[in-house]
């Protein structure tokens, strides 16, 4: 009787656990691709949109033939491929700039079911004596200009330096929260007590999974220079290790589902979200317009291929080669997209009088403007102000012509008096038309 109870409560968790799985499958491949919470400029400059579809396209610096730090088949692979075979399912090419965002992400998310996911089913149900080939996969061989270049204090100092330890004692636990501190106990168990769940199939995997998260997280680790993402790979054995310690237990499984949907209201829906959003404006409502430049200060990089317009404002496009180069060279009449990332105010004011001479141009030019909420004074004393409420750039007229709310900075993060309204009004990506006063 009590055995029969036991299968039928074992049934109705893994009915529930499935439901769940379903439910988050749906959510990551119909809802994460949309999201515009852009998290690294890697994954927009490294990942072959705009190489491939950029307005013009342009090749990485790690691609230049004198670095090749990055092989071009990755990104193409899986940005050039589902491209064009979305674009000759729908009979065209010159795609939108949302068009070029989504699809290589969605590609990437049904690709994660059949790598990650598939992966976890294996090692969950083998029954062989022999490890799954796909575990083996989440072991990075780096290229070795790659290892070479990233093993330079020297070449790094401009991407920042991190201490040796910063992956196991921080990042770890940025990117994959209370699993970590699990998977840390279940090491140091391990390793004292010889301690592992199951049969001799299951201490085969574990040790591999745990060879696989020493060895990935020390070699990772040699590098100067530590970002979270670099230790995407260690996904698959990290799951392993914490699966029973964690997954198990209610109050552990719930902070572990609580933890992933902080992270993805604040890198999928928050982190510079206003520039992807921004640009994707701009390439709908700019095209009949020629502003001089499209300036973004205080931001991560703007791709340029968001720039680009949708198909109902290019149909010309579509009839051969030379109309469609023609319609590429058109789109591009935005003016130059530059960025100032971090830069102080007085490359700010170089710029717009490199742009915008207003001694010198007619005063229908303009150009525009992408930044947080930000007031500063420059070494005149003349305040210069690019908040919601009062936009004031010295000799020139400011307007407003969007404002993107929860847009996150982290390297700008809004100013909090205790006002809850201040604190959302800066969190916003506030884009302007600057125009001469004369």
């Amino acid at each position: 009787m009590k055995k029969a109870e036991s299968t039928k409560d074992f049934d109705s968790r893994v009915t529930l656990s499935w439901i769940v799985y379903c439910i988050l499958l749906l959510v990551r491949i119909l809802g994460g691709p949309f999201l515009p919470g852009y998290v690294h400029p890697d994954e927009l400059f490294q990942s072959g949109q705009e190489l491939w579809f950029g307005l013009p396209p342009r090749i990485p610096w790690e691609f230049e033939p004198q670095n090749a730090l990055r092989s071009v088949l990755p990104p193409g692979l899986l940005s050039w491929l589902p491209l064009h075979c979305y674009g000759l399912l729908v009979g065209r090419m010159d795609l939108s700039g949302m068009e070029v965002w989504t699809i290589p992400r969605l590609f990437c998310a049904v690709l994660s079911v059949i790598t990650v996911d598939r992966t976890l089913w294996s090692l969950s149900k083998t029954k062989s004596k022999a490890v799954p080939i796909s575990v083996l996969l989440v072991a990075i061989v780096t290229p070795w200009n790659a290892l070479a270049y990233n093993s330079s204090v020297s070449n790094l100092k401009e991407h920042g330096l991190h201490s040796r330890w910063t992956h196991g004692a921080v990042n770890m636990f940025l990117l994959y929260g209370p699993m970590t501190a699990i998977a840390y106990l279940k090491i140091i168990s391990y390793r004292w007590k010889g301690e592992v769940d199951g049969g001799k199939k299951s201490k085969r995997i574990h040790s591999l999974c745990y060879a696989t998260l020493f060895s990935g997280l020390g070699f990772l680790s040699l590098a100067p220079h530590q970002e979270p993402r670099f230790l995407l790979p260690l996904l698959v054995p990290l799951v392993v290790i914490a699966d029973q310690g964690m997954f198990q237990r209610k109050a552990l499984t719930a902070l572990w589902i609580a933890f992933n949907v902080i992270l993805l209201v604040l890198f999928g829906g928050l982190h510079q979200s206003g520039v992807v959003r921004s640009l994707l404006m701009a390439g709908k409502t700019l095209t009949d317009q020629t502003p001089s430049a499209l300036i973004y200060y205080h931001t991560y990089m703007p791709p340029s291929f968001l720039l680009r317009p949708p198909p109902s404002q290019k149909s010309e496009c579509r009839q051969d080669d030379e109309h469609e180069q023609t319609c590429r060279q058109t789109s591009t009449l935005f003016g130059t997209l530059e960025d100032l990332n971090g830069s102080d105010l007085q490359t700010l004011i170089e710029s717009l009088d490199s742009h915008l001479s207003c001694s010198e141009q007619p005063a229908e030019r303009h150009l525009i403007l992408a930044t947080p909420p930000i007031v500063e004074t420059d070494k005149f004393g003349k305040v210069w102000s690019f908040t919601t409420r009062d936009c004031n750039i010295p000799d020139h007229i400011c307007q407003l012509l969007w404002q993107h709310n929860y847009h996150l900075s982290t390297e700008d993060l809004p100013s909090f008096d205790g006002s809850i309204q201040s604190l959302r009004d800066g969190l916003a990506l506030n884009v302007f038309n600057i125009t001469c006063s004369n």
